[in-house]
């Protein structure tokens, strides 16, 4: 009787998440009239196949795999889909990721009229995945990496790109909101402990803006891009522990 209900959950499971990645996939084929684009997507039940800090087991993980003959570039996109509380949430990441997909091409797209080379060369790239997917009664906090490869580069660029929501408010929160600074010395105890927390003597952050960054339950992770921080074509991550942090962390979030 166990087993069979297992089966049934996960055939459901299974079923479910096809359906929504269709619709999504459809989505991504509708953007360009051209038949040049090839899909792909599987449906990913676990989460052994991706390389990630932490993802939460509220949600499933769809894979979609293109490639744009036209515009010489491969695609891929994972795309989280909730089980559980967080579908309303869904729309919104899927339109995000998407944009993110249309933004590069559109950059292709404008440096192909320049040098219709780099349509023999090696692929251009575009990719996007979670590296950590975190959810509780208050927040759910996504963080993505995105790889971008321009064809004839010297080498990919690296970009972190995070979403946070705040349930209760059923809206996106931001650096500004979750954080409480009252003084410069707040301030000032914040970026001490980013740059220490990044511990690399050559790079720092000067000042604090609207930072990337996205929490767990037990630590907020500041990301930031290659150059961000000044030299170095690498991204890095500053991660510090919620403990250290709660005299600057908003109430309603701590």
């Amino acid at each position: 009787m166990f087993k069979q209900a297992t089966l049934g959950l996960t055939l459901f499971l299974f079923i479910s998440c096809n359906e929504n990645t269709e619709r999504l996939t459809q989505k991504l084929n509708t953007t360009d009239t051209s038949d040049s684009i090839s899909s792909k997507h599987t449906s990913q039940l676990t989460q052994d196949s991706i390389t990630t800090e932490k993802l939460s087991k509220e949600f499933l993980y769809d894979t979609i795999n293109q490639f744009d003959k036209k515009r010489n570039i491969e695609i891929v996109l994972v795309i989280p889909k909730s089980i559980k509380s967080n579908q309303k949430y869904d729309k919104s990441v899927s339109s995000y990721l998407n944009q993110e997909r249309l933004n590069f091409m559109a950059r292709i797209d404008t440096m192909i009229k320049e040098d219709k080379n780099m349509l023999k060369t090696v692929p251009s790239m575009f990719s996007i995945e979670p590296v950590s997917i975190f959810s509780d009664d208050k927040v759910v906090s996504y963080c993505f990496t995105i790889q971008k490869y321009i064809a004839g580069a010297a080498h990919p660029l690296f970009e972190y790109s995070s979403i946070n929501y705040d349930k209760g408010k059923g809206r996106q929160f931001q650096f500004s909101d979750y954080f409480n600074l009252k003084s410069i010395s707040d301030t000032t105890l914040l970026l001490n402990k980013i740059n220490s927390a990044i511990n690399r003597p050559a790079i720092k952050l000067e000042r604090l803006h609207e930072l990337d960054f996205n929490v767990n339950d037990k630590s907020v992770s500041f990301n930031f891009d290659a150059y961000e921080l000044g030299y170095g074509d690498f991204s890095t991550r500053s991660i510090i522990s919620k403990q250290e942090l709660i005299s600057l962390i908003n109430r309603s979030y701590r």
